[in-house]
């Protein structure tokens, strides 16, 4: 299970490293600890957690390539699961259920990064 979120997080370090370098372009060092690292860092990381969230709740090709669930399901993630369900076990109906779930929690979680990122436009 480490083995995939290091993975997943190197994944999608490269979209992180570049939001981060956006916002500090052509200040000096001084500038930036205080004017965007000691006001923003707590949004901004609350920003990137979401995120984070949001993209690896998505994905499970990768899980799926490495360990398939892994030993005795160790690491056996939703997405997995829910496939497992829909074309393993051909139970569609619990399929479709942890589906919309998963659609209302990443609904949540949009909500709340539009809610942050509105808030971070007008500040």
């Amino acid at each position: 299970m480490i083995s995939i979120v290091i993975m997943e997080t190197w994944q999608n370090f490269g979209g992180a490293v570049l939001i981060y370098l956006a916002s500090i372009v052509g200040a000096s060092v001084w500038q930036r600890i205080k004017f965007i690292t000691l006001p923003n860092l707590r949004s901004l990381l609350f920003l990137m957690f979401l995120l984070q969230i949001i993209n690896t709740s998505q994905s499970f090709q990768a899980q799926l390539a490495m360990t398939a669930g892994g030993p005795d399901n160790a690491t056996l993630i939703y997405m997995l699961l829910m496939n497992r369900n829909a074309f393993t076990y051909l139970d569609f109906g619990k399929a479709t259920a942890m589906g919309t779930m998963m659609f209302a929690v990443m609904m949540v979680l949009s909500f709340f990064y539009l809610k942050l990122q509105n808030r971070s436009e007008k500040g």
